[in-house]
């Protein structure tokens, strides 16, 4: 293999490591939390919506009546789905003390996620 081709190879899998995987913090009660997120994949989103269906109907709701639920139990899902590392107490995500650190921690994933995905064309 030639050195250039050897060299456009590393860039590859340097550029694909990154992409594949995020590591952040997140300042909560004075502590520095370390979260590592994947990117989610097409089966991965398609489980995400599944599941949230599942939550809510197990709660006896139906999709759109309680937006504010629904919108908590998606970010609770894709974030159970797409971290792969997270502090010990937030090993179970439906028993997190702080609705607003799920929020901020979903964010933080939601906009590495979009940005490096391309916009799709009006036509």
């Amino acid at each position: 293999m030639s050195e250039e081709k050897a060299l456009e190879k590393v860039g590859k899998e340097i550029l694909n490591g990154h992409l594949q995987t995020h590591t952040f913090e997140v300042e909560y009660r004075g502590e520095k939390l370390r979260f590592t997120a994947k990117k989610d994949t097409v089966g991965d989103s398609l489980d995400i919506l599944v599941s949230v269906r599942k939550e809510l109907l197990k709660r006896g709701l139906k999709p759109g009546e309680m937006q504010d639920v629904e919108d908590l139990i998606y970010e609770i899902v894709y974030l159970d789905k797409v971290l792969v590392e997270r502090p010990e107490f937030l090993a179970n995500l439906w028993e997190c003390p702080d609705w607003d650190l799920l929020h901020r921690i979903f964010m933080e994933v939601l906009n590495w996620a979009n940005s490096f995905r391309q916009a799709r064309e009006v036509r």
